[in-house]
């Protein structure tokens, strides 16, 4: 009888072998399916929507955190929102964020 291989036990899906690269990906309809927007995304998210009303002060924005933890799907998703691409946004991702209010 085989061994059971570690790799037997996981099925990961492709969209997390590799990090996000926006020339690569934007053209990509399939680059961010699945994205999990996180309370730390939504909260730099909204940040960032208010830096950029009329009349704020908030210009600038750092957003780190470790390798894999999502800044380059981040990053994606923000050019996807700001070319105006948000239909293409999955429905559960049009849920949890109130985009209209953002806007």
């Amino acid at each position: 009888m085989r061994e059971k291989r570690l790799l037997d036990l996981f099925q990961i899906k492709t969209r997390y072998l590799r990090s996000a690269q926006l020339e690569r990906d934007f053209c990509d309809p399939d680059a961010f399916s699945g994205y999990v927007m996180t309370d730390f995304a939504r909260s730099c998210l909204e940040r960032m929507a208010g830096g950029l009303k009329p009349k704020s002060s908030q210009r600038a924005w750092r957003m780190t955190g470790d390798y894999g933890s999502g800044k380059s799907s981040f990053a994606l998703l923000l050019a996807h929102w700001f070319a105006g691409n948000d239909s293409a946004f999955s429905p559960q991702l049009l849920k949890v964020v109130d985009w209209r209010r953002l806007a």
